[in-house]
């Protein structure tokens, strides 16, 4: 027998009914255009062109239409790193990308469900959707669906979390699925949709719709609280739902602690008994060093049952920028992806408090940014056992100091010192680490003479860049530290003592780590100066 409603309870959130039958429309069609991920990495104008040609052709076949996509899934997330990080041609590119869409949208080549999955794989591949894509969904939902058109009327929610369920049971891929497939949709109708989520969910869609909260954008958060607050009126709630959003509260701005609070208010009152966690079995855990615009990884092995999870976090000068994870392979592609994570930078085997203090030290450049970090981090936190994790905003010469605190007067005096930067500068130098933003580049332009342009630089531009280099030069060393912190590798010393040298008032001429930054950006200004980039 059911319960009795009682007259507090909140009403069932509903869809706006004009708009349910051209949503329909628009799930059928792209129900059919489901994608898998690509690994082919063409040319992404070539390749975006190509499937927009699909799109276009009725005929078209809708394997190979799959196939494409993931190609172009691929192709479009590589040019957002090259974007990302200033590569030459990739912001042209990206134009052209946007010129063949404007083409398609105005030759009214794309279907409705077209323009979904498109605002999806704009989405995927970390692209804010185009405006003009935006506006073409939108004129879409508007116009009436041609007679005949097969609409049976199920729930346009439903035909979402169908898409989204389609990943598996993995709520954070489910949202991630949900947030890509809604990034094209009018802002409103978007809230309407997360609302309506927790109408009648079961505990894995709950799970997926509290990763709302952590959305970029505000209102989908506030919705998503709604649904949620909505959903525990109803029924009981899984109390680790309750835990994830009290562990994501302190990573989000005061603003945003809102619909968070609402919510945990709402779920605790109907939250069943907790569970015990089960232990994490770690097989390999790494941090890596920064590269010259500030990125580094935590990239780790975990292993449940036979198999084993892939688990990547991406840290940026924007704080936990990116989440990726794969469940269930075997050791050996694991360990091959592990590889490929690492490319490009120095790395060493870490302990789980050294991957807690990194991702928390990150957490406060989120907070600065006002940009939340991806729903993923809370799901590779519990994979690590990291426990809560509150952002630490601790300086450079803090963590230096920490780093070095207990080790042989003679690894750590002066004279060290200056040794440790000579080993940097000479044999240790990370070949990314360059200066190659506007004011480096005015100060670089008018001077010919390699000699002139690296004074110029130590004397007109690194001043004002020693706070950067100094937290590049902390964090690289805590994630080289390795999992012996009582002996920490030569590399992690000489980064930790330059980190403490930049945050002192030592004059930058007699540092020779920033004079080798100095001559590599002076070298790659006329490697691309000659070049024509």
């Amino acid at each position: 027998m059911k319960r009795p409603k009682s007259k507090s309870q909140p009403k069932p959130p509903t869809l706006d009914p004009a708009m349910v039958e051209q949503l329909q429309r628009l799930f059928t069609e792209a129900v059919a255009a489901d994608d898998g991920l690509g690994l082919d990495n063409d040319d992404p104008v070539e390749v975006f062109r190509d499937y927009l040609d699909l799109c276009a052709d009725e005929d078209a076949d809708l394997d190979l239409k799959d196939d494409l996509y993931g190609e172009a899934l691929g192709a479009l997330t590589q040019l957002q790193v090259d974007v990302d990080y200033g590569e030459r041609g990739a912001a042209r590119a990206f134009e052209e990308i946007d010129e063949a869409l404007a083409e398609a949208i105005e030759d009214g080549a794309l279907s409705g469900g077209d323009l979904m999955m498109l605002g999806k794989l704009f989405a995927e591949a970390k692209f804010d959707p185009p405006a003009r894509l935006k506006s073409a969904l939108a004129l879409a939902l508007e116009t009436p669906p041609d007679e005949g058109t097969e609409g049976e009327g199920s729930d346009p929610r439903e035909a979402l979390l169908e898409l989204a369920k389609a990943v598996g049971d993995d709520p954070f891929a489910m949202n991630d699925q949900l947030s890509a497939l809604l990034a094209a949709f009018p802002l409103e109708l978007a809230e309407q949709l997360v609302r309506s989520f927790g109408n009648g969910a079961d505990a894995l869609v709950l799970q997926a719709v509290a990763g709302f909260l952590m959305h970029r954008e505000p209102r989908l958060a506030v919705a998503a609280g709604e649904a949620l607050a909505a959903a525990a009126a109803r029924a009981p709630v899984e109390s680790l739902l309750v835990e994830r959003l009290v562990r994501m509260r302190p990573w989000l701005t005061p603003e945003r602690q809102g619909p968070v609070d609402a919510a945990i208010r709402a779920l605790r009152s109907s939250a069943k008994a907790p569970e015990k966690a089960t232990a994490p079995k770690i097989d390999t855990l790494r941090l890596s060093a920064c590269d010259g615009a500030g990125g580094h990884s935590l990239a780790a092995l975990v292993k449940i049952g036979r198999k084993y999870v892939f688990a990547t976090l991406l840290m940026t000068q924007k704080g936990v920028a990116d989440a990726f994870t794969v469940f269930g392979l075997p050791k050996s592609e694991c360990e091959m992806l592990l590889d490929q994570t690492n490319l490009g930078s120095a790395s060493e085997v870490a302990g789980v408090g050294a991957a807690a203090r990194m991702l928390a030290l990150a957490l406060p450049d989120n907070l600065t940014a006002q940009i939340p970090p991806p729903y993923k981090l809370v799901q590779i936190v519990e994979l690590l056992g990291l426990g809560a994790l509150p952002p630490d905003a601790s300086a450079p010469q803090t963590i230096a100091a920490e780093l070095l605190d207990g080790l042989p007067a003679e690894l750590i005096d002066e004279a060290a010192a200056k040794r440790a930067q000579n080993a940097l500068a000479e044999e240790s130098f990370p070949p990314s680490w360059f200066e190659d933003n506007k004011r480096a580049q005015a100060v670089l332009r008018p001077r010919r003479r390699f000699g002139e342009r690296v004074r110029a630089l130590v004397k007109d531009v690194l001043p004002a860049r020693r706070g950067f280099w100094a937290r590049q030069c902390a964090l690289s060393a805590l994630a080289l530290r390795g999992a012996d912190e009582g002996h920490p590798p030569a590399d992690c010393i000489a980064f930790a003592l330059a980190a403490r040298d930049l945050a002192s008032d030592q004059p930058l001429e007699k540092m020779p780590l920033m004079r080798a930054i100095a001559e590599q950006s002076a070298r790659v200004f006329k490697a691309r100066s000659e070049s024509g980039f």
